[in-house]
């Protein structure tokens, strides 16, 4: 059974999905064609903002789809709020269909970030991961590949998740020299602490398998993109 207060929330969750949907319905063209200002509406505009109202929004942002693409990329250019962009940042990691504009946005911003240090900063380069790892292709590495110097060990990490997502067998080098470059900077205390170099290890290892899975050989495998 709902609380009252769950079912006041419910019912203005509904309300404002409705009452989008009458605008669609008033103007056909508003799915297709959505302005910055009507996208603006629809982030976030602080933590206050971040309630079921925001969970609204945030459906509506998916609906619109690749409408609202170019819009969210001009905004994701523009701000630097870690709010805002996380919200752009989880939008664009559910796009279906054309994936360039995101892509593009996402690959911009990890290099406007590349170097920050700080909580915000660390913040944005995991969701940018993320995003890169859910929607991106294989060359996409390439901008996950210097996230592997960064100070953080949670972006680190959350890159080389990624990269087992995207990577192939030829990136396996690019892992193997992270992890000798990193131990060689460090003592073998911090090395045995430092879960990005096991994480780093796991990664080889996945590669390596996905390789062999799919490498054409006379024993049957099927080669990349045959029917199972």
């Amino acid at each position: 059974m709902f609380t009252r207060l769950q079912q006041v929330s419910l019912a203005a969750v509904c309300l404002a999905t409705s009452l989008w949907c009458l605008d669609l319905c008033a103007d056909p063209n508003a799915q297709s064609k959505p302005t910055k200002e009507r996208v603006l509406e629809l982030l976030p505009q602080g933590p206050d903002m971040l309630d079921r109202r925001d969970v609204a929004n945030y459906q509506q942002l998916l609906l619109l789809g690749t409408n609202a693409h170019p819009a969210l990329a001009e905004i994701l250019d523009e701000t630097s709020d870690p709010i805002v962009i996380s919200r752009i940042l989880a939008v664009f990691a559910e796009a279906q269909g054309d994936k360039g504009v995101p892509i593009a946005a996402t690959r911009k911003l990890l290099v406007k970030y590349q170097g920050k240090q700080n909580r915000d900063a660390d913040d944005v380069k995991i969701a940018a991961s993320t995003c890169l790892g859910r929607i991106g292709k294989p060359e996409e590495i390439n901008s996950l590949i210097p996230l592997l110097d960064d100070g953080d060990e949670g972006v680190r990490i959350n890159a080389l998740r990624a990269i087992a997502k995207l990577g192939r067998a030829s990136d396996v080098k690019r892992i193997q020299k992270f992890l000798q470059q990193r131990k060689a900077r460090l003592t073998a205390d911090e090395v045995a602490k430092d879960y990005s170099l096991k994480e780093a290890e796991k990664v080889i290892e996945q590669l390596t398998q996905n390789a062999k899975k799919v490498s054409p050989a006379s024993n049957g495998a099927m080669p990349p993109g045959s029917p199972e």
